[in-house]
């Protein structure tokens, strides 16, 4: 089986690798290779989507549910428990990114929504964090 990509498409990959510093791919690799689940690698790939320090990021239920692909019927204060604590704590030891969470409560106790607050680390902090 032989394989061939157009000239179109290589001169189009070749830029674009030369254009973005190493490329999406070695850096997703290198800031995710060290998570263990499959739910930490989508929710990290949901926060850096919108790329900016300090910047805030708020997810629905609905969207936890699908990161962590739950379904609804599911106890939040489980997900919450379970599967989002443990996923920030991992992506804040493993990656480039640290993230704190804050609950957005309607209705009283009902959590509706989750902020979450990204900040970048600095270089000493990356590099603790590849050595970990």
């Amino acid at each position: 089986i032989n394989f061939a990509f157009s000239s179109f498409l290589v001169e189009l990959l070749s830029d674009w690798r030369q254009n973005s510093n190493k490329g999406f791919t070695y850096k997703h690799i290198k800031n995710t290779y060290k998570l263990k689940k499959k739910g930490t690698i989508h929710l990290y790939n949901r926060l850096t989507a919108y790329n900016g320090t300090g910047q805030s990021i708020s997810l629905s239920r609905e969207n936890i549910y699908d990161i962590f692909q739950q379904k609804p019927g599911v106890v939040f204060s489980h997900i919450n428990r379970r599967m989002l604590k443990p996923a920030l704590q991992e992506i804040n030891k493993h990656t480039d990114i640290l993230v704190d969470s804050i609950p957005i409560k309607r209705n009283g106790k009902e959590i509706s929504s989750i902020e979450f607050i990204i900040t970048r680390k600095s270089q000493t902090q990356l590099n603790l964090a590849l050595k970990n």
